[in-house]
């Protein structure tokens, strides 16, 4: 028959056997299922966007609530954590200095003995 096509094998190494090219039906319908594939791959991708979608707007407001709960329950956690006010230095970050020796008391003296000659 004429308008039939027919394998024709290509051989370019020896020692290989040629196989025959497929025939024009046979890669209409590999091509086909290959796009039918990846059809419903991509439908099944959308339908989860879309449900992840619904629902995380669904669960919008309790989510935020939930994260502002959090977030000022930590703060105010770490707020009675540590005392207000200035912090004092660790031994361990300052050297340890030798005490001040105490100030001998100063001597009240009359008016007349701080004017006077007299000690």
């Amino acid at each position: 028959m004429q308008g039939e096509p027919k394998a024709v094998s290509v051989s370019t190494t020896p020692g290989i056997r040629p196989r025959p090219l497929p025939g024009a039906e046979s890669v209409r319908q590999a091509a086909l299922a290959a796009s039918w594939r990846r059809d419903r791959a991509v439908a099944r991708r959308r339908l989860a966007w879309r449900w992840a979608g619904w629902y995380l707007w669904r669960a919008l407001p309790y989510l935020l609530a939930a994260c502002a709960l959090l977030g000022g329950g930590a703060y105010l956690w770490r707020a009675n954590a540590s005392p207000p006010g200035p912090r004092q230095a660790s031994p361990m970050t300052a050297p340890a200095q030798a005490p001040e020796p105490a100030a001998a008391p100063l001597k009240l003296h009359s008016e007349k003995q701080l004017h006077s000659q007299e000690p």
